[in-house]
């Protein structure tokens, strides 16, 4: 149910987008467009912590074969 909500909004936002008049959303499609959202930033967030530590093991991969190589 929440998807087909996410859905009808995004189908709602893009005829606002191209109108000049606002559909007014319940208040059940904008709660699902909020959890969507958060879940969005909340994935957004995991996935550049663990970008952040991939990044930091390579770095001290490279460190430390640059110490055996010397």
């Amino acid at each position: 149910m929440q998807k087909n909500l996410i859905k009808k909004y995004e189908e709602a936002t893009k005829l606002n987008d191209r109108g000049t008049t606002m559909r007014i959303i319940s208040e059940e499609e904008m709660i699902a467009v909020v959890k969507a959202h958060e879940a969005k930033a909340k994935q957004d967030l995991e996935d550049g912590i663990a970008n952040l530590h991939e990044e930091e093991a390579l770095k001290r991969h490279k460190e430390e074969n640059n110490a055996i190589n010397d």
